[in-house]
């Protein structure tokens, strides 16, 4: 069985701002981070039969991910929530590809704190 991914995505239309302030997290956050499992990568995309635009963060997550990359996807979630705050957008979060529930006003609701804690040991509030 494969990985799964874990994804963020602006829940609201997405503008130019939004992809460059996601691009510049998953960038970031591969360069101060030597992980040991994939990189994360930003994503911008427009599907041909829609005209509403995707921007987003996505990072595949090994079954048992290492400390040091728990605490760096941790790291990674609270950079997305806050960069969603101070752009007024909502975040969708999956994991495999579930939907686990919303980041709004830089705040993950329960549903979303619990899974990232039960399911990937991550140490969130």
């Amino acid at each position: 069985m494969r990985d799964p991914y874990l994804v963020l995505f602006v829940v609201e239309p997405a503008e130019d701002e939004h992809a460059d302030a996601l691009h510049h997290i998953a960038h970031a956050a591969a360069q101060l981070h030597a992980w040991e499992g994939p990189e994360p990568r930003s994503f911008d995309a427009t599907p041909a039969e829609s005209d509403e635009r995707t921007v987003g963060i996505a990072l595949r997550i090994p079954e048992r991910p290492a400390e040091a990359d728990r605490n760096a996807i941790a790291a990674l979630v609270e950079a997305c929530a806050t960069t969603g705050r101070e752009l007024g957008v909502g975040l969708e979060v999956q994991l495999a590809e579930q939907r686990l529930g919303e980041i709004r006003e830089g705040r993950a609701d329960d549903p979303v704190l619990d899974a990232l804690r039960d399911r990937l040991g991550l140490d969130m509030e």
